[in-house]
């Protein structure tokens, strides 16, 4: 079960579903999350199915019953997760981090005191950290940290000593450390991707890392070819080991259109909510997950770019436009 989805089973026809590698790590709660079957081209399925009759249905809070006892499919009610998973933010509030340049919103971390974001420069970008005391207080003056990077989605750790970029070439990631806050970030190795990279082919690019549980869930992108199912989900045993190679989630509402994409921009802390950047709406949406096979139900949250909630989700970080360009936000979630 991932986060507080219930699973219901009919009998000889029970859902299977099993971790393709690595499983996810227990939840707070005390529930076990799990990964489906992957499929041989990596697209995760429901082991109980042919095909992908069990993709995101229509946004109708889930799956009817069907069929008999024996044989019927699975049907799954949707729980209370700690995102309302038809949000509306009460209206956008200027981060003290935002600079005089275009800032695009990276991650923040669940306690809230600790933002990444980039700043666009000659067709790449600057990562920049900032810290604050208390989650009611002004951000101190940013850290930039070494290098460029490709203008997109970071990750960080949960307590904000971690940063994951996207290189410039977005064939690779980056990682940043620090040993404790308001120390220097240096950039260390990624062997952790290794997987992650070996499975690239030769014209697929990476984005939009976006980890969960305790850096134990990774989201993040696969493109540039004509496979429409560019969102991935890895996971790995403990922090610091290596990311599985994962597979695609391959939902309807997910898929590529053309050139534009649906690209992960956070996740809920319970991991049942996720929250995406809809290029082919030009609008930020947040999903309420079926498990890790499809969505109960899409709602839009309209023009809040790359949005990340906090642990509670209770509040909301993101983009939006100011005077001059993307300006640092965050509002209220109801």
């Amino acid at each position: 079960m991932i986060g507080r989805y219930r699973k219901i089973m009919f009998g000889a026809g029970a859902l299977v579903i099993a971790a393709c590698s690595s499983a996810l790590p227990e939840a707070t709660d005390g529930t076990q999350p799990i990964i489906p079957l992957t499929t041989p081209d990596g697209a995760i399925t429901d082991a109980s199915q042919s095909g992908d009759s069990e993709a995101s249905t229509a946004h109708d809070g889930g799956l009817d019953g069907g069929g008999d006892a024996e044989a019927g499919p699975p049907v799954y009610e949707a729980g209370p997760s700690l995102c309302n998973p038809s949000m509306t933010l009460s209206g956008d509030t200027l981060l003290s981090a935002s600079t005089a340049s275009e800032d695009r919103f990276g991650a923040i971390t669940p306690d809230e005191l600790t933002i990444a974001w980039m700043v666009p420069t000659a067709g790449d970008g600057t990562v920049h950290v900032a810290d604050r005391a208390t989650a009611g207080d002004p951000f101190s003056a940013a850290q930039t940290l070494p290098g460029v990077a490709a203008v997109d989605e970071l990750a960080l750790s949960p307590e904000g000593l971690r940063v994951t970029a996207v290189a410039a070439d977005r064939r690779s990631f980056l990682l940043f450390e620090r040993a404790s806050k308001g120390d220097a970030f240096a950039a260390v190795s990624a062997d952790a991707f290794d997987a992650l990279l070996a499975a690239l082919g030769p014209a697929e690019k990476l984005g939009d890392p976006v980890v969960g549980f305790g850096e134990q869930v990774l989201v993040y992108s696969v493109f540039g070819t004509a496979d429409t199912a560019t969102v991935r989900l890895a996971t790995r045993l403990s922090t610091g080991s290596p990311w599985s190679v994962g597979g695609k989630l391959d939902y309807p509402e997910l898929r590529a259109q053309g050139t534009q994409r649906r690209r992960p921009t956070g996740v809920g802390s319970d991991f049942a909510t996720l929250f995406y950047w809809d290029e082919v709406d030009a609008t930020q949406k947040i999903a309420q997950m079926k498990g890790t096979i499809g969505f109960f139900s899409v709602h839009t949250l309209g023009a809040h770019r790359f949005a990340q909630p906090n642990a509670a989700c209770t509040r909301v970080y993101y983009s939006f436009a100011g005077a001059a360009g993307l300006d640092l936000g965050s509002a209220n979630a109801n």
